[in-house]
């Protein structure tokens, strides 16, 4: 039985690992914004579906980040100090997958 439970959860810990990949960027001096084709890790975070990562400076802030195409912006929350930032969609590069 805990074989059992072990290969499932290394089946689940391969399966997130080769489809979750970064698919944009932004560099804005030394902080990079790096946005993910996964959900967003925090559920009580309905509106913003992605998730999202600010590195700056060594340190790692996790959040959710949405797409408004209309207005071409790029909607971003982080947990850590409940930050809010909006930045212009052609902002963004788009990281291509090797």
């Amino acid at each position: 039985m805990l074989r059992k439970v072990f290969l499932v959860l290394a089946a689940l810990l391969y399966s997130t690992l080769v489809y979750s990949f970064e698919v944009a960027r932004v560099d804005i001096g030394s902080t990079r914004i790096s946005l993910y084709n996964e959900p967003c890790a925090f559920s009580s975070i309905i509106n913003l579906p992605g998730r999202a990562v600010w590195l700056d400076k060594n340190k790692i802030y996790k959040g959710c980040f949405g797409v408004d195409q209309v207005l071409g912006v790029v909607v971003l929350y982080f947990m850590e100090d409940r930050s809010i930032t909006i930045l212009p969609l052609d902002q963004f590069v788009k990281v291509s997958r090797l």
